[in-house]
């Protein structure tokens, strides 16, 4: 059985079918269209659209089906209403959105740290000299930034106080 046509106004609404009889082909592996009827191989019961033969059903009007196979009515559920409006609506849930999301900012603020933040570097040497230990600081700085020599004379200088003062390994990052 195919639905024909919903007729607007809901003033007066009538659905319109042609009944066929056959078997689909839905077991046989082929794939079908959920929206379209293929009619080919079966065989019609009832008139074409609209033509003479075919079932037309008004609100609380029923049709005899062809071939004793029963009969379609049409119930109202609201008499003032015949038609129900309706829509569809669909959710969804993913549970790992929140995880990617996570870790695709991570990655974003790691991206922008790397790019943001001056990279440097700093040596020191040490090595003896005839007249105790000498120190030697180096420095590789990437991109713009504080002149690396500042650097350098600032832990150069806090070196050489947290030495004399007997604290050589607690020197604490340098800014």
């Amino acid at each position: 059985m195919t639905l024909g046509i919903i007729k607007p106004p809901d003033e007066n609404p009538d659905i319109t079918f042609i009944v066929y009889s056959g078997g689909l082909g839905v077991y046989d592996g082929t794939l079908r269209s959920v929206y379209v009827l293929d009619i080919t191989g079966l065989s019609q019961h009832t008139g074409d659209n609209r033509g003479p033969g075919t079932l037309e059903l008004t609100p609380g009007s029923t049709a005899d089906l062809p071939n004793c196979w029963g009969t379609v009515t049409w119930e109202i559920a609201f008499p003032e209403n015949p038609v129900k409006r309706f829509a569809s609506l669909q959710t969804q849930r993913d549970p790992s959105a929140g995880g990617v999301l996570a870790f695709a900012l991570l990655a974003t603020l790691g991206l922008f740290a790397g790019l943001l933040v001056p990279r440097r570097r700093l040596w020191v040497k040490a090595r003896v000299v005839p007249d105790g230990v000498g120190i030697e600081y180096a420095e590789l700085a990437r991109g713009e930034g504080p002149a690396p020599t500042c650097v350098v004379t600032k832990f150069a200088t806090r070196r050489t106080s947290a030495t004399t003062a007997g604290d050589a390994f607690s020197l604490g990052p340098v800014r």
